[in-house]
Formats: C-alpha cells, sequence, structure tokens
C-alpha cells in the first residue's frame, strides 16, 4: 500500500518542521513511506533546504470558498486542505497527516496509525488522558470547540464540546474512505462563521460524530498533547513520558501551545528541571545531561 505521510508549513514553522522531519528519518525503519510538504507560505531558500528531505513539495490553492477568504492569512490553507490531500496526492493509497509541531520518540505511534488506517477507520488519538488539566475544567478548551463549531449549529456545537476531542493534527486515512467527502462537507459549512483556528478539527469531529463514521481511537502517547499537561522526564531512559504511573514513553510529542516556551518539568525520579520541548532543544538539553 503506497503511504505519503504529509505535513504544513510556513516560514514561521520552519524551524520546527525540520525538527520533525529530523525525528522521522531517525525513526522510520526504511524508505517505504514518502514524505510531503505543503507549502503554505515557506522561503525559497527554506525550501532548498527542505528538497533533501522530502519526496514532494506542493503549494496548495484554497480548496474552500468562505466569505471571510480575502482576509484569511496564506497558512490558513494548512487547515482547509486537509480534507482534500487525496486530490493533491493521487498516487498515494494511505495517508498519515502531521502538524509540523509535532516530532517522533520512535516510530510506535506512525506504525499504529497506519495499521488502524489499514482497518477501513480512521486512526486518530482522542484528547483524553488522566493528566490532562481541562477535563478537570482548568482551561477554556471546552469553550473553544462550542466556539469552533458554532456554524454547525448550536446544539451539535455542545454535543461536541462535551464529547471526546478528535485531534486533527495526527491522523492517518486511506484514500478510499468515505471520511474526507464528509469532513469537506462539514468544512464548508463550519467556514461560512467567523474565522477559528479549530475550524477544521471540529468539522472532523462533527463528520464523525454525526455521521457514526469508523474510527479507532489510539492511547494518548500517540499523541500528546503539550498544552493540555507538561509530559513527564525520565532521567534514566532519558526520554519523556505520560503524566503519572507507570510513564509511559511517549512516541510522538505535539507541541501546541508550549512550542518555543521554557517550562517546569517533573521527572519520575521526583526532581523538577527547565526545559524546551521542541526537539532541537530538548535533545540538546538531554545529550548534555
Amino acid at each position: 500500500m503506497r503511504t505519503v505521510l504529509v505535513t504544513a508549513a510556513d516560514a514561521g514553522f520552519f524551524p520546527l518542521l525540520v525538527d520533525m522531519l529530523t525525528t522521522v528519518h531517525e525513526h522510520r525503519p526504511n524508505a517505504d513511506m514518502s514524505i510531503a510538504v505543503m507549502d503554505v507560505g515557506l522561503l525559497p531558500e527554506q525550501i532548498e533546504q527542505l528538497k533533501p528531505m522530502v519526496d514532494r513539495i506542493i503549494v496548495p490553492g484554497w480548496d474552500v470558498d468562505f466569505p471571510a477568504r480575502a482576509g484569511a492569512p496564506p497558512a490558513f490553507r494548512a487547515l482547509t486542505l486537509r480534507p482534500f490531500l487525496p486530490r493533491y496526492l493521487p498516487d498515494y493509497d494511505l495517508f498519515v497527516c502531521l502538524d509540523a509541531d509535532t516530532w517522533l520518540a520512535d516510530w510506535r505511534a506512525i506504525e499504529l496509525l497506519m495499521q488502524a488506517a489499514r482497518l477501513d477507520c480512521l486512526g486518530i488519538v482522542p484528547e483524553l488522558h488522566r493528566g490532562y488539566r481541562y477535563l478537570f475544567n482548568e482551561s477554556n478548551v471546552r469553550q473553544n470547540v462550542y466556539e469552533g463549531a458554532k456554524p454547525l449549529g448550536e446544539e451539535l456545537a455542545r454535543q461536541l464540546s462535551s464529547l471526546p476531542i478528535l485531534n486533527a493534527g495526527v491522523f492517518a486515512l486511506k484514500r478510499d474512505a468515505p471520511h474526507w467527502k464528509i469532513w469537506a462537507d462539514q468544512l464548508r459549512q463550519a467556514l461560512q462563521g467567523p474565522l477559528h483556528r479549530l475550524v477544521e478539527q471540529c468539522a472532523l469531529n462533527a463528520a464523525v460524530y454525526k455521521f457514526g463514521l469508523p474510527v479507532h481511537f489510539l492511547p494518548a502517547w500517540c499523541n500528546w498533547i503539550c498544552g493540555h499537561g507538561i509530559p513527564m522526564y525520565d532521567p534514566e531512559n532519558r526520554w519523556l513520558t505520560e503524566k503519572y504511573l507507570p510513564y509511559e514513553k511517549l512516541s510522538l510529542v505535539h507541541l501546541t501551545d508550549l512550542k518555543n516556551r521554557t517550562v517546569n518539568v517533573n521527572t519520575t525520579t521526583g526532581q523538577k528541571v527547565q526545559m524546551k520541548l521542541n526537539y532541537r532543544d530538548f535533545a540538546a538539553w538531554r545529550d548534555k545531561g
């Protein structure tokens, strides 16, 4: 099955993109999986630097017409293009999609995502973990979901704000899956309202929950949302882990709100350390210690 890993970035996300691609090359077992980058505002010199690391660099258009499009930043195409990836990459049967602010500690998450997609399901990670603070009403995450989903209808928005959030930054799906079209239809409707950074994620959640599309849920360590819970550090094994015992190693780290920020990290041995969770900063800190 021809598989492609897809991501997107503009000039501001370029350092994160390079970090993510570096970890992909470090951990992938072979070169069978192609890599495609959707260019939503990269600089010419950045594109040249990327060429040895990827197979395809594609400049997407606007796949959806919507009232606020004229004022939308070019990088917003990274969100609106996702339901249309099979159109951009017609030579592939299975798509693994990663946000540029993710990085891999090993290949387990990617392998599970692909296995889930091969079951004719959407392979995706719900934003559920006992260490995520928003589950204890310590943030405005649910309100953000509600606001992003309001153009889909008041009742559905309330439902989505109370259901497990399916994070659209990391998923896998086969070309022939019904999800793409239904997701695109929900996205068109959602974009009729004000621009919202969660619009395409809310549209995907609506497609899954409203239409009962087949989905296979993976554990939190396959897409750890750092903005929901700062991970732990295991000094013996020198890797990041879930919060709380048994301190499962994180396979995929999703920086979200904590990119480029220094944070206090608890260790599995009871200490507290300061670090940045960006891959190159974390790796330099780890290797120095």
